[in-house]
């Protein structure tokens, strides 16, 4: 019988705290892991998303014995 990973929900809250120069300025926290980091900008913020989503693959793959 394989292992298999249950794939759980990623919650995040995106609090912006201005705007300047069309961008965002804020801070994310992420529910599941009790993390919160402050972004300057737009990217910044998708980058810090993408880390966390791709962070939480990373850890199921070895939880579930695929790395």
């Amino acid at each position: 019988m394989k292992n298999r990973a249950i794939r759980s929900g990623n919650t995040f809250v995106v609090e912006i705290k201005e705007t300047q120069g069309q961008s965002w300025q804020g801070v994310i926290h992420w529910v599941e892991a009790q993390e919160t980091q402050a972004f300057r900008s737009t990217l910044e913020l998708i980058r810090l998303l993408d880390s966390a989503v791709s962070c939480e693959d990373d850890r199921e793959n070895i939880i579930s014995g695929g790395l």
